[in-house]
This record gives C-alpha cells, sequence and structure tokens, in this order.
C-alpha cells in the first residue's frame, strides 16, 4: 500500500480511494474489536451456558449447529477465559457448509455421540436444532449448500429423545443415551462404517 502510494505511476483518483478504504476498515475494526464490545460478547456466550457449565465433563461435547456460532467458536475467541481454560467445554460442530462432512452429517453425528457416551460422557446439543426456523443472528444461510438445509436438521433432531432444556435462554439439551437413540444413532454409525469399508475397498481396487 505504501509503495503503490508513493509510486509517482500510481493515479492520484485511486489513491484517494484506497486511503479511504483504509480509513473506513480501520473504524469499523475500532467498533467491532473494541474492549466493551469484545466484553458484551463474551458475556452474552457465558449468559448461555452459565448453567450447563456445572454439568460439563471433559468427556461431554457440546454440539452446535455449525461453527458460526459463537459457543462453538469461543475457545478460539476467548482462549484465556476460565471455562476453556477448565478443558470442560469441548464442541462439536453437527454441519460444515462446503466440504465433504455435509455429505454424511447424520452418521458423523451418530458416531460422535456413541463415541461420547461409551467414554462416559455426555452429548449436549444447541436447542437452536428444534426451532422451525432459523434466526438471523445464528449466522444460517439457507441455500448455502444444497445438501443441507434447515428443515432436514429439525427434522432430523426431532426425532431423538432430549432431556429438558438447560439454559433460560438459547439453552442446550442432552441427548438421551435411552434405547430408541442407541439403536437409532447406531443404525446410523454401521451405515457410516459400511460406507467407509466400500471407499477403502474402492480405492484398493482402484490402485
Amino acid at each position: 500500500l505504501a509503495y503503490s502510494l508513493s509510486s509517482t505511476r500510481s493515479v492520484r483518483l485511486l489513491n484517494y480511494a484506497a486511503l479511504a478504504f483504509v480509513a473506513v476498515a480501520a473504524v469499523s475494526n475500532i467498533a467491532a474489536m473494541a474492549k466493551p464490545v469484545q466484553q458484551q460478547r463474551q458475556q452474552d456466550v457465558l449468559a448461555r451456558i452459565s448453567e450447563l457449565e456445572p454439568m460439563l465433563r471433559p468427556e461431554s461435547r457440546v454440539a452446535t449447529v455449525n461453527q458460526q456460532d459463537e459457543v462453538w467458536a469461543f475457545s478460539w475467541t476467548f482462549p484465556f477465559n476460565p471455562l476453556n481454560r477448565s478443558g470442560n467445554l469441548t464442541t462439536y460442530h453437527i454441519t460444515e457448509i462446503g466440504t465433504s462432512k455435509m455429505l454424511q452429517w447424520r452418521e458423523d453425528f451418530a458416531v460422535e455421540s456413541l463415541s461420547v457416551w461409551e467414554q462416559g460422557g455426555d452429548m449436549w446439543v444447541s436447542e437452536r436444532v428444534f426451532s422451525e426456523r432459523p434466526l438471523r443472528d445464528w449466522n444460517w444461510v439457507e441455500g448455502a449448500d444444497d445438501r443441507v438445509s434447515w428443515t432436514d436438521i429439525n427434522q432430523f433432531f426431532s426425532s431423538i429423545e432430549v432431556s429438558e432444556v438447560i439454559g433460560a435462554r438459547d439453552g442446550f439439551v442432552r441427548v438421551l443415551p435411552s434405547a430408541h437413540n442407541r439403536a437409532m444413532l447406531g443404525q446410523l454409525a454401521r451405515h457410516d462404517k459400511k460406507a467407509s469399508e466400500n471407499v477403502s475397498l474402492s480405492s484398493r481396487v482402484t490402485e
């Protein structure tokens, strides 16, 4: 930027446009990263999980719809928060738009849940999955990946047995390790294993 602004070959009008862009970016970043703004952002996340925190164990998982959920990103955005340093908040994102994960997000969730239960932990899921429509501040873009819709997520989790909501606002529910859930998720996990074996076999045949 400094070189282009100082070059005798640069167009003066474009230099002014570049300076204006940098100035606007600086102001917007300062507003977004201001200490009071970040403190409020941190408190909003803590308010969502304050009632859940005492129930968390290192073996447990807290599943969010996607990586845009502030709870999922909490360990990245506020790494020095005592909750992150305790090691009890381990998150899992159900969907990852635009990646191969979308081919079998149900199966992946099933495998993850069964693994958590086997280790003696609990699988917690965001209450958002039971909403018929996503709210604007959930950062869900319908149609961003045609392999999954919000309705798909809602219908899948509506068939799963869960506990009561923990948290007064935008809380979480525990996926019960019931016979129904174990049978349903076990079937999906077996399908995932079979699909993986087929892919492996196909790769060997190709070689």
